[in-house]
């Protein structure tokens, strides 16, 4: 069992609701999963326990409105029958927490809860929530969605708060539309259509393998489940835009011209990012040591935020808006990482944590969209990203 939380909002109650939530999921999950049998008894029993965490919120208080609210990501990996070096991971996410699944010998990431982020220009709203957010009494579920996720030995399975995907997000480090390759295209109509942008966003998101389609469509129902309760509220550049608030961002602008180009060029540019940094510390045949990798994604947060935290704490500030000087996004940050399969054996761990390279934030913004930290005392040995960095120069 899987699971990270992260409390909407600051304080003691919305980190009341985020352990509350968290204690209950796994507690109704650990008893639902004995009886799974399928891939949709598994979906079947992660919604049921989020429900459960839901109604644990308010254990206790006289009304609903005591309660803080959480956003979740939780789920099983559990193996298939018949095929031995396969699991399946079914996970559920409401909010804005997101699950991720390093591809060990394809050394490559794959977003699993794709498209979950609903407002593509406003950080602020998490797209979902547990807790008395609609009509002041129920969960918030725009983006509930259960997915499933084909893994194998030593693939990573990523779970983590906005604090952390956010920062691998390009509005956030100050990078504009316009630079990005999949918003340069010279024929707009046809590469951006529909179609074509749905076909993309399946290939950046999903293995190419024969064995892994087969089986998705086998659990098609599972794969990608959409639950939605209400109408979503307005954007925030919508909200801007009602009360006058300035001209609207580049993104803004951006995204209302095409939305889905928008969103296939953030998570392509995300995808890009998080492996590129997985990258350099994995080892030839793409493993990696999940303490190691988790530490390292909340320190390469830390170095892309310290220009901005070094300026608040300093000048007594409030975070000044994102840009190429003040880029990155200061929240709740934090990072679950799960290596699926056998337990390593001592030595193996040795030898995996020993690559334990650290960022020291700096990186050549001529290489965007590619990630470019310098690693303290070692140059990447990728020949593959090395290449890439090269095309770009």
């Amino acid at each position: 069992m899987l699971f990270r939380s992260d409390g909407c909002g600051w304080g003691h109650s919305s980190a009341e609701a985020a352990e509350r939530a968290s204690k209950a999921f796994v507690a109704s999950l650990g008893e639902r999963r004995r009886s799974c049998v399928t891939t949709r008894d598994a979906a079947r029993a992660v919604m049921s326990a989020l429900m459960d965490a839901n109604e644990a919120l308010y254990a206790g208080m006289s009304h609903r409105l005591e309660s803080g609210m959480t956003a979740l990501v939780g789920g099983l990996v559990l193996p298939l029958e018949g095929t031995p070096n396969q699991h399946a991971f079914v996970c559920i996410s409401v909010g804005d927490t997101k699950a991720f699944v390093w591809r060990a010998y394809k050394r490559k990431i794959f977003d699993v809860t794709s498209g979950n982020r609903t407002n593509l220009t406003s950080a602020r709203d998490p797209g979902g929530r547990l807790g008395p957010y609609v009509n002041d009494h129920d969960p918030d579920l725009r983006n509930l969605g259960v997915y499933y996720k084909l893994v194998e030995p030593d693939d990573v399975i990523i779970l983590c708060s906005d604090g952390v995907h956010d920062n691998f997000d390009p509005q956030a480090l100050g990078i504009l539309p316009q630079e990005l390759p999949e918003m340069q295209s010279s024929s707009p109509t046809t590469s951006r259509s529909p179609n074509n942008l749905r076909r993309m966003s399946e290939r950046s998101s999903h293995d190419k393998d024969s064995n892994d389609h087969t089986k998705l469509k086998r659990v098609s129902s599972t794969s990608a489940t959409r639950v939605r309760s209400m109408s979503p509220p307005p954007s925030q550049r919508q909200r801007n835009r009602k009360r006058g608030n300035g001209p609207l961002t580049p993104w803004e602008i951006a995204t209302e011209a095409d939305e889905q180009a928008v969103r296939y060029a953030k998570e392509a540019f995300m995808a890009t990012r998080l492996s590129q940094v997985i990258r350099y510390y994995a080892d030839d045949n793409g493993r990696c040591y999940a303490p190691t990798l988790a530490h390292e994604l909340v320190e390469y947060c830390l170095d892309i935020t310290s220009t901005v935290r070094t300026k608040m704490e300093t000048e007594g500030v409030n975070q000044p808006e994102t840009s190429r000087q003040m880029p990155g996004k200061l929240d709740h940050c934090s990072c679950l990482c799960y290596c699926v399969g056998k337990a390593a054996a001592a030595e193996e761990i040795d030898a995996l944590s020993s690559r334990h390279n650290h960022f020291d934030g700096d990186f050549d913004l001529r290489t965007l969209p590619y990630y470019h930290g310098r690693i303290r005392g070692q140059e990447a040995r990728s020949e593959e990203h090395t290449s890439e960095l090269q095309s770009l120069e």
